[in-house]
């Protein structure tokens, strides 16, 4: 369905130990390439084929193909599919073997329980990307994923909000890790998830800093905690609830207008 018909040769499917390789004759089609694969509007090179192909059952009809591989592959904590042997003779895509990362894979499965909603492609990427690099700007992640930036940041900001992603900094020096949850999942003899909680220290030396804002200056807003601690908003959102639930301080106010005081 996707070869050049103009180019001599044949598909070619390889599958070995280091994984499943298929070669298309016929370079990607003017105007996509790995670097915009999962960005740039479906456009078939063979559109009668295509829709032949579509209407018999045999390829989903919304040209989204390429979107369910990387998808499929990086839920299981795979790497992304490889299509950098390509050129303007073939596209070849390449599927390493490789096990599947069973706590990975958990930890967003108990994330799409709690949320009704699996982790969209986006963010699969970023934490791909991360959970490989350990540590990254903004930048550093839109080189390695096959997206614009502004989905990046975005999808980034949506992590933090989750506290699957950590931020570190702000402004141009802002880093990424995993966050806590997603870093420390690990499994044990009996191939179950054992988390390991974040590091005693950071907790109390954010905390003691939240207690001697307040003791300076009165009342402290989930913003004014996040430049305080370094932190992103759903980070500091639940370091100020934990605080909350310590009874060392108490919440005021509602929505936009929340903020808080220290306890009496």
């Amino acid at each position: 369905m996707h070869r050049d018909y103009d180019v001599l040769g044949t598909v070619q499917v390889k599958l070995d130990d280091s994984g499943l390789e298929i070669n298309n004759p016929g370079g990607f089609v003017r105007g996509i390439g790995p670097d915009n694969l999962l960005d740039a509007a479906p456009k078939s090179r063979n559109p009668l084929l295509a829709d032949t192909v579509k209407r018999i059952g045999l390829a989903e009809r919304t040209g989204r193909g390429v979107d369910h591989i990387f998808e499929e592959v990086l839920r299981y904590g795979r790497s992304a599919p490889d299509y950098s042997r390509s050129c303007s003779e073939w596209v070849s895509i390449h599927l390493a073997a490789a096990d599947a990362d069973h706590a990975f894979m958990r930890m967003l499965l108990e994330h799409a329980d709690k949320t009704g909603r699996a982790m969209p492609l986006d963010g699969l990427l970023v934490l791909a990307c991360l959970r490989t690099e350990r540590r990254l700007a903004a930048a550093g992640i839109a080189s390695a994923v096959p997206l614009p930036g502004a989905r990046i940041r975005a999808s980034l900001e949506r992590l933090v909000e989750s506290g699957l992603v950590d931020a570190h900094g702000a402004g141009a020096s802002r880093m990424y890790t995993l966050g806590a949850e997603m870093r420390g999942a690990t499994e044990d003899a009996a191939g179950r998830p054992v988390r390991m909680r974040p590091a005693e220290s950071d907790r109390a030396q954010r905390e003691r800093l939240v207690l001697q804002h307040l003791a300076a200056h009165d009342s402290i807003r989930t913003q004014d905690a996040m430049a305080l601690c370094r932190l992103g908003r759903g980070q500091a959102y639940r370091l100020l609830s934990g605080l909350v639930r310590q009874g060392k301080i108490r919440r005021a106010g509602a929505g936009r207008s929340t903020f808080y005081l220290l306890s009496r």
